[in-house]
């Protein structure tokens, strides 16, 4: 069945409705990267295709609901080509675009990122109270993306809550990561066109220990082991050192966490499907495969669509468990 999307190009005051002229269009996103990547493929038609850059593209379903929402970065024209080519970036760009020197004191993750939307004057809708209070946190030659996601990873491993930075509406929001209920289908058959999967011990650890110091310097570890892991794949440690100030509690909480994390087998899988608008990056999805044994709930790692003459093809790399991005936090020297 085609698809039908309409197309509007933001220029100043000027809107144009565009999807006419579309030749191709393709949006994609990956769990290690900022932004997602709109590039477009519009005929060339002096005066009312040719944008200029810094223009907002925003792309509606055939019921006038907002799908995605991008700004031209880069364009490209060909004297001899009767198309121009666009490449447009979500806001979350804009964050990997700077590089500072910056020491937040008494700060949350949630306060750091207001802080820094509005340095970057990046309009923000809901921010959520991530409350974990950091005394210190400084970077240095760091840009505000890799800011935030380390702010949020040492939330993560004080508090167990777990954060996001999306888009809505061409504002930029911060959210506790929720539980995802619905899920889409994707079956061989029906809408599952291709599927691929694979098994590998290569980055799995079954032991994990964490060393760090408290207040007074002193120094704290602990080993913990997954016992049944080590019985079946050997014993493989993982060492992770903390240059924050920690208490016991929290060298434990850590070593939990992170063996919970690293223990497993892992496992990669990728599908080709029928498109389906709203399946990005960290979505989950139910996929029936019995052909390779590719069956059960995944999440969405990385993605990319393809539309083209009415035709909408999805290329999806597949997730056991809902991880996010993580950096940690290394102590300014």
């Amino acid at each position: 069945m085609k698809e039908q999307y309409k197309i509007a190009v933001i220029q100043e005051t000027l809107t144009s409705w565009i999807e006419e002229a579309v030749v191709t269009m393709a949006w994609s996103g990956n769990k290690q990267e900022a932004s997602r990547t709109l590039t477009l493929e519009v005929v060339k038609v002096k005066e009312k295709t040719d944008f200029s850059i810094g223009s907002s593209i925003i792309i509606y379903d055939a019921n006038d609901r907002e799908l995605m929402r991008y700004i031209i970065t880069k364009k490209d024209k060909t004297r001899n080509n009767n198309t121009i080519k666009y490449m447009a970036r979500d806001i979350r760009w804009w964050l990997t675009r700077s590089t500072m020197d910056k020491k937040f004191e008494n700060m949350t993750a949630s306060e750091i990122f207001i802080s820094l939307c509005k340095m970057l004057e990046i309009p923000t809708g809901p921010v959520t109270d991530t409350k974990v209070k950091f005394s210190v946190l400084h970077f240095v030659k760091k840009n505000p993306w890799d800011i935030i996601i380390t702010a949020l990873t040492e939330t993560r491993k004080r508090s167990g809550k777990r954060f996001i930075v999306r888009v809505k509406n061409g504002k930029l929001e911060l959210v506790e990561k929720a539980t995802q209920t619905m899920q889409w289908v994707i079956e061989q058959g029906k809408n599952l066109l291709d599927a691929s999967y694979s098994e590998s011990i290569e980055s799995t650890y079954t032991q994990v220990q964490v060393v760090g110091k408290d207040a007074k310097g002193k120094e704290i570890s602990i080993v913990k082991k997954d016992v049944a892991a080590q019985k079946q794949y050997g014993v493989m440690q993982e060492y992770i050192s903390q240059s924050d100030k920690v208490t016991q509690a929290e060298v434990n909480a850590i070593a939990v966490q992170k063996l919970k994390e690293l223990s497993i087998l892992q496992k990669s899988g990728s599908i080709k499907a029928i498109g389906i608008n709203g399946v990005e990056t960290g979505i989950g999805i139910y996929v029936i495969d019995h052909e390779i044994d590719l069956v059960g709930s995944f999440y969405v790692e990385s993605d990319s669509h393809q539309y083209k003459n009415g035709y909408h093809e999805m290329s999806l790399t597949l997730a056991w468990t809902d991880e996010l991005p993580e950096i940690e936090y290394e102590e300014t020297k």
